[in-house]
């Protein structure tokens, strides 16, 4: 089967067989498929390249392929193909290719029961990995980026914005800091002050707010202006969570989408 979107927000679950692989494709069994938020807006609000799609971007399964090598193989998928001649591409800065293909987006997706797949895009699971566990690796590893790409220390202040899968991922692999984190929606308090983050992250002190209390803060992130942040004496909101902290600042921001 396969979950197929159209542009007016139908969804169907479609019969489908395996597909017909290309000169350098396999064909993987599909054993677990994450829903990323940018999902939404491709299968319910006509945000997708093209239609009748069927996303998923975060996936994970088996080679079922008796003509190759790799049959049986336990695998999850690096959903970017890479145009190999752009700039980037040609200093292997595939992320940052000009010119991408990507499965779930740009091409057909991991909704499915089988999906034809570049074996340069396979990423081979360890047996302890499970294929749920590996069905969450780009969006980990989306996280952990960010997460390198900012530094952080021990000790430093930290404020992540978006409450989400991606916000807890990052907040998961933060070192011992002072963490305020502000959920986008509703609902993401319960989340992020949940008691798996307590016992997961014992050495995180973990504030949550709504920014939806704090005028000055709500201001700040539609606009982008992170060096104004803790800058708002008149907000006691902000005041208080900057006088939480070890510090009257804060050293790292992250917006989590």
């Amino acid at each position: 089967m396969k979950i197929t979107a159209y542009e007016d927000g139908k969804i169907e679950v479609l019969p489908t067989g395996k597909p017909t692989k290309q000169q350098g494709e396999v064909v993987v069994k599909v054993k677990a498929s994450g829903i990323c938020g940018s999902d939404g807006p491709r299968a319910l609000g006509g945000k997708a390249y093209y239609y009748p799609i069927v996303v998923g971007h975060e996936f994970s399964g088996i080679v079922e392929d008796k003509d190759s090598p790799l049959d049986g193989k336990r695998v999850c998928i690096f959903p970017i193909l890479p145009c190999k001649e752009c700039e980037f591409c040609k200093n292997e800065q595939y992320a940052n290719c000009t010119n991408y293909d990507y499965y779930g987006s740009r091409r057909d997706g991991g909704m499915q029961d089988y999906l034809a797949v570049k074996e340069e895009n396979l990423i081979f699971l360890p047996d302890e990995v499970s294929y749920e566990e590996g069905a969450m690796i780009e969006p980990t590893a989306v996280c952990l980026h960010g997460v390198k790409k900012l530094s952080i220390k021990s000790g430093d202040n930290v404020v992540i914005y978006g409450a989400g899968t991606i916000g807890l991922e990052v907040l998961q692999q933060l070192p011992d800091v002072d963490c305020v984190i502000i959920p986008k929606g509703s609902g993401g308090n319960s989340i992020a002050n949940g008691s798996y983050f307590r016992q997961a992250k014992p050495d995180v002190k973990i504030y949550s707010v709504e920014a939806a209390n704090s005028p000055a803060l709500t201001t700040n992130l539609k606009t982008g202006v992170w060096t104004k942040f803790f800058d708002s004496p008149e907000d006691a909101l902000l005041q208080s969570l900057v006088g939480g902290c070890a510090k009257n600042t804060f050293d790292h921001a992250a917006e989590c989408i």
